[in-house]
């Protein structure tokens, strides 16, 4: 559930802020820009995100009329060489023709550089004929070419340096546009996927002063918050995506986000809320099936769970999380031979064997088989040593044999690798409190209801703990 959604928006269409007329106007200059490129394009000048300044008028900028001037003059002279020079005519036209539609009026990007790959096929070749026809010493044409080429290869290979890596691009973006709000979104994105949290989120705000109403910043923001674990604050960014945008893509990852946020939250009830948003807006979301399909197991209501769990595996396959999901599931209702089957479809990878032993382990100890499940957790830990869930699990089946002080060990060895186990503090102060140590007991019992301030029996448990503490 920690996974970014919203992974597919990365390169999503930035907000516009202008109309078709001055989308129009400005794509002359567009136009013009493309040219320049093609016959200077030095990595200083080339940028993935651009923030071009829109034309308001033909004389606003001045240079728009000019461009549109060089524009008409380049069609004109194709008209003029079309029966004395065909292909320099056509590699004109072809070049102007191929950018019809994209430099227009329609809602598309002002500026892509890729949009000159296929006009500009012709544009050199026409280029390198008329070299070729025109200038009498072919030798000095072939040098100066020759040349130009290396050039640009060398260009070519320093540009490719900025995109090794999607921090570096979206760092140049930034630098290059650092007034536009996507490309600092973006850079906060790539940030967090290398666990750079305190930079994404500077990137994430830098975006929200440029543009309020950035909904997709919100969103990129309340997902840091969340690693962080300032939950509110991410609720909030996540409410404001929703006020701005309440349908698409970005909506769909905020329900999402905001079931993931409740659930950690301990408030089911508004966590399934925002589950059940997420599918009406797309019903094939694979992680809110599997998300809201934990809650409800978290609630008991497993044949619920085990619905979502398979609806995300139809969904997506490989989906190994919604996998241990369902296994878990299964275990719980002592269902040791669907487990089983489930197991084997995910394969035998080393951490998926560990998995498979920690749901068969569950599953045997639901049928009361609890030295068997005591060997399938063994399994688990042998392959994982650091697997809380199975050291937890290890622990209630001791627990259930009387053997308190190694289930001590164990719900001690699942809070030590995962230290916001609420329910392992909780086993682990009944274990205590079974021994006598009351005061380490009540420190677990209060920490399971700091986690989880809806866990009926962490406080349950706390008050009883207090009242035997009292007594002489």
């Amino acid at each position: 559930m920690g996974s970014h959604p919203w992974k597919d928006l990365f390169f999503s269409p930035a907000h516009l802020d202008y109309t078709a007329a001055d989308r129009a106007l400005t794509q002359f200059r567009v136009v013009i820009y493309y040219i320049s490129l093609l016959i200077y394009p030095h990595p200083s000048r080339l940028n993935l995100d651009y923030d071009f300044a829109v034309s308001r008028s033909l004389i606003d900028p001045m240079t728009t009329l000019f461009s549109l001037v060089v524009i008409i003059s380049l069609i004109g002279l194709a008209c003029y060489l079309a029966k004395k020079e065909r292909l320099v005519s056509f590699g004109l036209l072809w070049f102007f023709g191929n950018l019809v539609i994209e430099s227009s009026v329609t809602s598309l990007d002002m500026v892509y550089e890729h949009r000159t790959y296929l006009p500009s096929m012709f544009f050199f070749l026409m280029i390198v004929v008329f070299a070729y026809k025109r200038v009498p010493r072919q030798w000095a044409i072939a040098g100066i070419l020759g040349a130009v080429i290396l050039v640009f290869c060398f260009w070519t290979y320093e540009r490719n340096g900025v995109w090794r890596d999607p921090v570096s691009l979206w760092k140049d973006c930034a630098e290059k546009s650092p007034r536009k709000a996507r490309p600092h979104n973006n850079l906060g994105i790539a940030l967090a996927r290398q666990g750079r949290l305190g930079e994404a989120i500077e990137q994430y705000r830098w975006a929200l002063q440029l543009e309020p109403d950035y909904e997709m910043a919100h969103v990129s923001l309340g997902s840091a918050l969340i690693k962080q674990g300032k939950l509110d604050a991410a609720i909030s960014h996540y409410f404001q995506a929703l006020q701005i945008k309440p349908k698409g893509a970005v909506a769909e990852a905020a329900h999402h986000s905001l079931g993931i946020a409740y659930t950690r939250q301990g408030k089911l009830d508004d966590a399934i809320f925002h589950y059940n948003k997420a599918l009406e807006l797309k019903p094939d979301y694979a992680e809110a099936h599997n998300g809201l399909g934990a809650v409800l197991a978290r609630q008991g209501k497993l044949d619920a769970a085990i619905r979502h769990y398979s609806e995300a595996l139809k969904l997506k396959p490989d989906y190994a999380k919604a996998r241990v999901n369902l296994r878990n599931a299964l275990a719980r209702q002592g269902k040791v031979d669907e487990v089983r089957v489930h197991s084997s479809d995910a394969g035998r990878r080393k951490a998926g064997e560990a998995e498979e032993h920690n749901s068969l382990g569950i599953a045997l100890a639901q049928q009361g088989k609890l030295d068997a499940a005591i060997v399938q957790f063994s399994g688990a830990l042998h392959i994982r040593p650091e697997y809380a869930e199975a050291h937890y699990n290890m622990g209630v089946v001791l627990v259930g044999l009387g053997r308190l002080y190694e289930a001590v060990r164990h719900y001690s060895e699942a809070l030590r690798i995962k230290p916001d186990y609420a329910d392992a503090h909780n086993n682990l102060g009944i274990a205590l409190a079974r021994q006598g140590k009351l005061n380490e007991a009540l420190v677990h019992f209060s920490e399971a209801l700091r986690i989880r301030p809806d866990f009926a029996e962490a406080k349950s448990n706390l008050k009883r703990a207090s009242r035997q503490a009292q007594k002489p």
